[in-house]
């Protein structure tokens, strides 16, 4: 039995501190200059939106939120997030609504955008879970599938019409799954202790983390067999899709490694390791610029941004963020893109400009809690910030353009 309960009310924050900074404006208004000599009436000026990063709005829940997704809503777009009680779906809307569904009576783990709704995973029973959200934000289960124990990761395929997942459980611990009628097909198995799944960028190959073997396999993305399987230099643990250095060739996977500050760039097309670097500390999140010029390790528990080259996964540089920060982004492309960082227990969204190899700051906007995951619009203009506590959560514009109003 689903049961709804909606919500509405919204705390709106205005920045102004952050404006007057972007804008050049005071409290008092912006300086437009000298009025212009012989007394005449000088025509209005239209008014300009500020140019970089603000918060359109913040919204307080009261209901504990875990990770969450975008997805397309009336008027922009909306969050889909699991609560953090047991079985809890959440829809927040632009405006100060949300609603809560109780879809399931266990936990449930990740949120995977498949279509117009969303994947996750029942963990106590094996069950995939596709979830639909109606026009007014009410959360249904429109099928299931059984997947197998402990199921932890979910990749989905281009077109939306089938998923992988990876039950560390079981000794074939990878099976396809056909979105439509929901039926699981045959498993299939990868190297010793997988413990991660990623899809290559282009979506016709998968790649998955063993930790026990220390070594990467390389699937067909289409019929699961596997086609290689690329050695590292330690024990694999968690997988990156991005671009190759310049975005030639089909891209890159990046391994970072267990316990450790080292990670591998793997060629998707040859399937084998091209470079490996230290980063310095162990990583626990990883962006790569749009073009795949620069790697953006995240050590959380050392409180470093360590920039590398995507090239050779030299070090170039190095920034402060807060210790245990939760995760760092890219968003956009060319004169959009942007570096994000949700800041931890500093409750901040962090957002860097790329120069380079370097990394200018173009502000850090409050949410008023403490910040957990991040999602993203899938342009990057905008991105959702979770406060996971406390079920605050902020949408965060990017960059408007200087469009007029």
């Amino acid at each position: 039995m689903l049961s709804t309960q909606i919500n509405s009310r919204a705390v709106w924050i205005v920045t102004l501190s952050a404006t007057i900074a972007l804008t050049g404006c005071s409290e008092a208004g912006c300086d437009r200059g000298a009025p212009s000599g012989g007394g005449a009436e000088e025509a209005p000026i239209p008014r300009v939106a500020p140019r970089g990063p603000r918060a359109e709005e913040v919204i307080a829940t009261g209901v504990p939120l875990g990770s969450g997704v975008w997805l397309p809503g009336s008027g922009g777009g909306r969050l889909l997030a699991l609560g953090a009680t047991t079985g809890q779906a959440v829809v927040v809307d632009r405006g100060g609504r949300w609603q809560v569904t109780q879809v399931a009576q266990e936990g449930l783990v990740g949120l995977y955008r498949a279509g117009s709704g969303a994947l996750t995973l029942a963990s106590g029973t094996g069950r995939l879970l596709r979830l639909e959200v109606s026009a007014e934000g009410a959360v249904s289960v429109s099928g299931e599938a059984p997947v197998g124990e402990t199921p932890r990761v979910v990749e989905v395929l281009p077109g939306g019409e089938a998923a992988w997942v990876l039950s560390r459980g079981e000794e074939a611990p990878l099976v396809r799954v056909e979105l439509g009628g929901m039926q699981a097909g045959e498993r299939r198995r990868a190297g010793e202790g997988a413990v991660d799944l990623e899809l290559s960028l282009g979506g016709e190959a998968l790649f998955v983390a063993n930790l026990g073997s220390g070594d990467v396999s390389a699937l067909d993305a289409a019929t699961g067999e596997v086609v290689g399987v690329i050695k590292v230099e330690a024990r694999p643990w968690r997988l990156f899709a991005a671009p190759g250095p310049g975005g030639a060739g089909a891209g890159r996977i990046y391994a970072l490694h267990a316990n450790s500050g080292q990670v591998s760039a793997l060629d998707v097309a040859s399937r084998q390791r091209v470079a490996t670097g230290e980063a310095g500390a162990p990583l626990s999140g990883l962006a790569v610029s749009a073009d795949g010029r620069w790697v953006y390790g995240l050590a959380a528990g050392e409180g470093a941004l360590t920039i590398l080259s995507g090239e050779t996964l030299e070090v170039s540089g190095r920034v402060e963020v807060p210790v245990g920060s939760s995760e760092v982004l890219r968003l956009g492309e060319g004169i959009r893109e942007r570096v994000v960082l949700s800041s931890g227990e500093r409750g901040e969204l962090v957002v860097w400009r790329p120069q380079g190899p370097g990394l200018r700051e173009e502000g850090a906007l409050s949410l008023g809690a403490a910040a957990g995951r991040m999602a993203p619009s899938p342009g990057g203009d905008r991105v959702w910030l979770i406060g996971p506590q406390v079920g605050r959560v902020g949408l965060f514009v990017m960059d408007e353009g200087g469009e007029r109003r």
